[in-house]
């Protein structure tokens, strides 16, 4: 694509980066389908110019719960954000990525757990499933090659969450990483090359339940 494509997609993102940095503005645009397939499509994007303004719009838009949970219903938008985080860009970006990636999943579980009944649900098939409180809940997942890594903790309090998910989306190999308070387990989703023995020296006390 040539400088006056890439200006405008640039100009474009840079008017979107301006709305979403201010709160009261985020809600209009996450009821926005086009600039949310606009956004969407920009994932497919190589350059790193424009990556790293769209990775600032969502981790923008996906800093609430709520809203994070919006976008995790824009179809196509997850599997963007997998594809992109394999790709070739700066650390940085991939990192922020899986951030992003990993305020998906999360609201998408606290939607799960709201929504369980208290008997214990039917055993997952076979295949990608969620972990959630009482059993475990299916859940469809990117259609990637990859594997899901299952821990589960004594305690599971909000710093050592969010301590975790920062080592953890550091380590290169990481898709997602998304919690289950009432059953204290954190389940990561990483390629296949990821050995689970080496992702276990995150954790100080936690024990593999799952591989």
């Amino acid at each position: 694509m040539g400088d006056a494509d890439q200006e405008k997609v640039i100009s474009t993102l840079k008017a979107y980066l301006k709305l979403c940095a201010k709160p009261n503005h985020r809600p209009l645009i996450l009821k926005d389908q086009t600039i949310l397939h606009v956004l969407k499509s920009f994932l497919e994007d190589d350059r790193v110019v424009v990556m790293t303004y769209l990775v600032k719009i969502l981790l923008y838009l996906s800093e609430n719960a709520e809203d994070a949970l919006v976008l995790s219903n824009v179809e196509g938008l997850e599997g963007n954000l997998s594809a992109a985080a394999e790709k070739s860009f700066p650390p940085n970006i991939v990192y922020n990525i899986l951030i992003i990636v990993s305020r998906l999943k999360s609201a998408q579980d606290k939607v799960l757990r709201n929504k369980r009944i208290p008997d214990d649900p039917p055993p997952a098939p076979s295949g990608d499933s969620c972990v959630g409180g009482g059993g475990t809940i299916p859940r469809k997942f990117v259609s990637r090659k990859s594997k899901q890594l299952i821990y589960e903790f004594d305690e599971l309090w909000e710093e050592l969450k969010n301590e975790i998910e920062r080592r953890v989306l550091a380590k290169k190999g990481v898709i997602s990483i998304y919690f289950s308070t009432p059953t204290n387990r954190a389940t990561i989703r990483t390629v296949l090359t990821v050995d689970a023995k080496v992702s276990q020296y995150l954790f100080v006390r936690c024990k593999d339940v799952a591989v």
